[in-house]
């Protein structure tokens, strides 16, 4: 008879007072909420890495915690809503469900999972929703990708040149997209626009590239060459597109020229494989 014995091994020993799972980073995959000693708050996801939490009570003018000490233990939960349970019995309902909306950035994440390491993983989703709990967890047009694409950026070590804002409106109207959309309309060829400015420049890194920035080029690819064939999918493609030419200058310039083809405003000028570790002109206004 073959041995059918199942053995455990504890992994790690943590203290806490009371835990529940619940939806509150993915959409997929549900999270360990933990209320440690002294009512501290905690996320576990991505295995048992720790994100610490804590509770907006700003918006509230009826709440007031100070008048119903720490929390003390978890109770009801359901998909991301959770009861909080204080000191003194009082009960609070909180949500948590601070997963992405935007498709795209649900498949870009979805994507670097098999991809990438779990703690490379962990880093970027952390990062993203760092940034964007900054924006109110806001999902409005392109908050969420700009968020994704700045962290990726962060992540790797792919940042672009810090370009303070001018003072001057007129100088601030040289980066709007509408500066360049109606930049050939005839209605404004005998009027004095504001002055180009220079897209931001990749920041110059001479350290050799991220080793996993290859198999991360490749996934992004892909995803990319997926959006190709779908047609309502054109305006996610548009903004993807510079992404994956900010991640080919750096270890193959050639799938960038590829891309510059296909879509020319992609990048403001043709890349070179002599000048892969110089500086790149992206055009970062669509990340």
């Amino acid at each position: 008879m073959p041995d059918r014995t199942t053995e455990v091994t504890p992994v790690t020993e943590m203290h806490a007072l009371s835990a529940v799972s619940l939806r509150a980073t993915r959409g997929n995959v549900w999270d360990l909420l933990v209320v440690k000693p002294f009512g501290k708050l905690s996320l576990f996801t991505h295995g048992l890495r720790e994100i610490p939490v804590e509770v907006d009570y700003s918006q509230t003018v009826i709440f007031k915690p100070e008048k119903h000490g720490a929390v003390v233990s978890l109770q009801d939960s359901q998909w991301g809503t959770v009861t909080l349970v204080h000191e003194n019995g009082y009960k609070n309902q909180v949500t948590f469900d601070n997963f992405p909306q935007d498709k795209l950035v649900i498949e870009c994440f979805q994507l670097i999972a098999l991809i990438l390491p779990s703690e490379i993983t962990f880093n970027l989703h952390h990062l993203f929703l760092q940034k964007w709990s900054a924006q109110a967890w806001a999902t409005t047009e392109n908050v969420e990708f700009e968020c994704f694409s700045s962290s990726l950026y962060a992540v790797f070590g792919l940042d672009f040149e810090h370009q303070p804002e001018p003072d001057d409106p007129w100088l601030r109207l040289s980066a709007s997209k509408s500066h360049d959309h109606f930049a050939e309309d005839p209605v404004f060829r005998l009027l004095r626009g504001p002055p180009n400015i220079p897209l931001a420049r990749a920041a110059a890194n001479r350290a050799p590239p991220h080793p996993l920035l290859a198999p991360l080029l490749y996934g992004l690819h892909t995803l990319a060459e997926h959006l190709r064939l779908l047609i309502p999918r054109q305006q996610d493609l548009l903004k993807f597109a510079p992404i994956v030419c900010r991640i080919a200058v750096a270890v193959r310039p050639e799938w960038a020229d590829y891309w510059k083809r296909l879509i020319p405003t992609t990048m403001k000028s043709w890349p070179s494989a002599l000048s892969a570790s110089r500086y790149f002109v992206i055009d970062s206004s669509n990340c």
